[in-house]
């Protein structure tokens, strides 16, 4: 109740005080449910904490059949972001599946950050272009001169 009186409905009737609808009744308090925690971010694949998914190289088998059937399976619960046929693939993988991706048969390797020399060296001028060209993602920018100000604003 209010000091001005009961409060009112639209239609005139007084209106229950707050509870299960019975005046004077409180309602139960809710259960407290511990909020999970959450991994924190990054701003990349090599730096700690870079929490799921990820986006990772899949070195594949040579065979085109092997590779496609590898991917297929991969496919059905990780995302294929990119491609170089036969054997490169770009996949966010969930963090928890990692392992699975590894052992689909026809995947050679999986790699978050750096492809070994050895495997490197098999690498075709493409293939280590398509490479080159997924680590340089993960390198911080340099600042701009001009970075963060009015666009507009006189040089």
């Amino acid at each position: 109740m209010s000091a001005r009186g009961p409060a009112q409905s639209a239609c005139g009737e007084p209106e229950p005080e707050p509870g299960n609808g019975e005046p004077g009744v409180p309602e139960p308090e809710p259960e407290s449910v511990p909020e999970p925690e959450s991994e924190p971010e990054s701003s990349g694949p090599g730096e700690p904490g870079w929490g799921a998914p990820r986006e990772l190289l899949f070195v594949l088998a040579e065979d085109a059949t092997a590779a496609g059937a590898a991917l297929d399976v991969i496919g059905q619960w990780a995302q294929v972001t990119a491609r170089l046929p036969p054997r490169l693939a770009l996949v966010v993988v969930p963090a928890g599946r990692l392992a699975d991706a590894a052992a689909v048969p026809g995947v050679l390797g999986v790699f978050a950050t750096d492809v070994p020399a050895e495997l490197a060296a098999t690498l075709d001028p493409r293939e280590r272009l398509f490479v080159d060209g997924w680590l340089a993602r993960a390198v911080a920018k340099p600042p701009r001169s001009f970075e963060g100000r009015p666009w507009d604003e006189p040089t």
